[in-house]
């Protein structure tokens, strides 16, 4: 997950969708913390 979202991330910035890039790296930030809370703070 960590990875697809690293990805899209990285689409988001080279597009200029700085709104899902902007959460992307929010997304991204939760998973790599702590990936067994992430499910409930992404929701």
């Amino acid at each position: 997950m960590v990875r697809l979202v690293h990805s899209l991330k990285g689409i988001a910035g080279n597009l200029g969708f700085n709104r899902l890039l902007l959460c992307a790296q929010h997304t991204e930030q939760i998973l790599k913390a702590d990936g067994k809370h992430a499910a409930a703070a992404i929701k």
